[in-house]
């Protein structure tokens, strides 16, 4: 009976509620992408939140050597192509990082790029995807050799999934007499148009200090030619069974921990580091954490005066207007109010009008949020109806509720049925 009664309250004052309305949704729109924006950039941080946790660097690198004597007292040196080879010559360390092979594939002439990941690599971060899958733990368990590719045009370009990639045959150099294995690569994936990409690509290096310099975006107008990304593990088995010529190297961002807080052990290390290492960029996982916190919270100190002076007027235009619609309404509260219905519930009719304007406004703009995402309107930004999006809106829905709430019983506190209706209820 109330919930009837509120709507009926509602539809006599028509201006009113669009205006509430309409300042409602603007005041939600802003708070949806002031917290989409911060959601946003927190997952992207968490999920490399783990790799430069403690101490350490990220260094950007183009390759990685260790040098040696050999009987005639020669300097020489060779490329270290594990990270098992890399671990091996420093002390208390432990190295992640991405590896580029030298690879080609039969009746391809475009320039083709495969890169493989370490472990804590490939699991951390998962690029957009337009039509396949990223890898899985089961990929470990196949011989195939399980590859997600970035191409001209997308899942519309040449290759599809599950397509079978053939190795060039010059580059490969058989381990054991007489292998005729045919190496092959099969395609799970194709990489969303846009989509950021770990650690994996030296030019165009962005001058930041935060997560993002671990990241470069593909964009297939920009980038030319195929590009391959694989786990490392399963390019080195296939290495040391029938493809011995095939050459890789360390390259791009690479992650090194020091697990030891001995100052001298992690000066030894870094001195070790540089020595051996062609770096471009190089950046300790403090100064990383630091400026990503930085970055994230950004967005709230452009946004939240903004948001702030959106929430006062909203809740002076909400106060202004519930005051006049509850002067308009005490005529019919009256009117209840002889035929039976307490003066309580009178009053609380005007607070179920208040919910249902507010949480009609909530429903209607979490409804066209949905609708916009899967049509596909917010593909290509950082808007997106979430948890904390939500409970954002929910605050203020409830913030203006409250405010409407202590007009109502303002306006109708000391107020009589008989005193209304003697003075002809306006």
């Amino acid at each position: 009976m109330k919930w009837r009664y509120a709507w009926r309250e509602l539809w006599h004052h028509p201006l009113m509620m669009l205006l509430i309305f309409v300042q409602n949704v603007v005041v939600f729109a802003v708070t949806v992408s002031m917290i989409s924006t911060i959601v946003s950039r927190y997952n992207t941080y968490r999920e490399i939140s783990d790799l430069v946790s403690g101490n350490g660097a990220v260094y950007t690198l183009e390759s990685y050597q260790d040098y040696y004597k050999n009987k005639e007292g020669e300097w020489h040196y060779s490329c270290a192509y594990t990270r098992e080879e890399v671990e091996s010559g420093l002390t208390d360390a432990k190295v992640q990082g991405c590896y580029n092979w030298g690879v080609g594939i039969d009746g391809d002439v475009q320039d083709c790029s495969l890169t493989a990941y370490d472990e804590a690599l490939w699991k951390c971060h998962r690029p957009a995807i337009a039509a396949g899958r990223w890898f899985s733990d089961r990929d470990k368990q196949t011989e195939e050799l399980e590859v997600v590719i970035a191409q001209k045009g997308g899942k519309d370009g040449r290759y599809q999934v599950g397509d079978t990639l053939s190795a060039e045959k010059e580059l490969r150099d058989w381990v054991n007499e007489g292998d005729d294995t045919k190496i092959s690569f099969k395609v799970i994936g194709i990489i969303e148009n846009g989509a950021s990409i770990l650690g994996s690509k030296l030019e165009g290096k962005k001058s930041k200090e935060d997560y993002r310099t671990l990241f470069w975006d593909y964009y297939d107008y920009y980038n030319d030619g195929l590009y391959l990304f694989g786990i490392q593990s399963d390019l080195l088995r296939c290495k040391h069974q029938h493809a011995g010529a095939w050459t890789e190297k360390m390259l791009g961002e690479c992650f090194f921990s020091w697990e030891t807080e001995d100052p001298k052990v992690i000066s030894s290390n870094q001195e070790k580091v540089m020595k051996n290492a062609t770096a471009t960029d190089t950046k300790d996982y403090e100064l990383i954490r630091r400026e990503s916190k930085k970055y994230i919270w950004e967005q709230v100190r452009m946004i939240l005066p903004i948001l702030i002076t959106l929430c006062i007027m909203t809740v002076l235009s909400t106060v202004c207007n519930m005051a006049i619609m509850v002067q308009k309404s005490l005529r019919n509260y009256a009117v209840y109010y002889i035929n039976g219905l307490s003066w309580k519930k009178c009053r609380s009719i005007h607070i179920f009008s208040m919910i249902l304007l507010e949480g009609g406004s909530f429903l209607l703009v979490t409804a066209g949020l949905f609708l916009l995402k899967f049509g596909g309107a917010l593909k290509y930004t950082v808007i997106s109806p979430g948890l904390w999006q939500m409970a954002g809106c929910l605050l203020l829905c409830l913030l203006f509720t409250l405010f409407g709430i202590g007009v109502v019983r303002r306006e109708t506190h000391g107020v009589s049925a008989k005193e209304i209706l003697t003075r002809g209820g306006e």
